[in-house]
């Protein structure tokens, strides 16, 4: 066999195994992420769960284990998964930077649905409906924990008349602004707080 010939042979060789190393790492990578999965069992008494947020960070699962009724949680695969009992029903649809600071959606007998501010050593700020609503529907939640957004009802339930609400708490008081236009919903926040989208009988909008 000449030189040339063999340089041939060698580079097609060459090819070969790189094209072989390369599919073993592609399946050692899938392999990898089927192993990353975590299946969320729900509480005691519940039947399925259902995540709604994760943590800036990627560490922090939150939703709720639901029935009859239901109970948000948050899990971690480092700790597990920590149930909020409080509410005949509870939901976590937003986690803050610090993986605490959480924004619940609750219904209670007493008070029907309330929007909340969690911070995970039960300091409990409760968004009352303004004058005209009856409800009040977290969405989403700031980085920093400070700016919760979302929406009222104007009945118990859910009603067919909306205003979307932003809430702005530092831990003792609670600042609540209407934004969007009528007939609307808050759905996500910036990182900052100070940026909001939603939807409205006339669309989808930004404020």
């Amino acid at each position: 066999m000449d030189a040339q010939a063999s340089r041939s042979r060698s580079k097609s060789v060459s090819h070969t195994v790189g094209a072989l190393v390369a599919s073993l790492a592609s399946v050692s990578a899938a392999s990898a992420s089927v192993a990353s999965v975590h299946v969320i069992a729900p509480a005691p008494g519940f039947q399925q769960t259902q995540a709604f947020a994760v943590s800036p960070d990627g560490e922090v699962a939150a939703g709720d284990s639901f029935g009859v009724g239901g109970v948000g949680f948050t899990f971690s695969p480092a700790t597990g998964r920590s149930d909020v009992q409080r509410w005949e029903y509870s939901g976590v649809v937003g986690i803050a930077a610090d993986a605490r600071t959480l924004a619940l959606n609750t219904w209670s007998i007493e008070d029907g649905g309330r929007a909340v501010r969690w911070n995970g050593d039960d300091a409990v700020q409760v968004f009352a409906a303004p004058a005209g609503f009856a409800e009040t529907h977290a969405a989403a939640i700031s980085r920093d924990g400070n700016v919760i957004v979302g929406a009222a009802s104007s009945r118990s339930g859910w009603g067919t008349t909306w205003q979307a609400f932003r809430w702005a708490a530092d831990g003792v008081n609670v600042q609540a602004e209407t934004i969007g236009p009528a007939g609307s919903r808050a759905r996500a926040v910036s990182a900052d707080g100070r940026v909001v989208v939603g939807d409205s009988d006339q669309g989808a909008w930004l404020w």
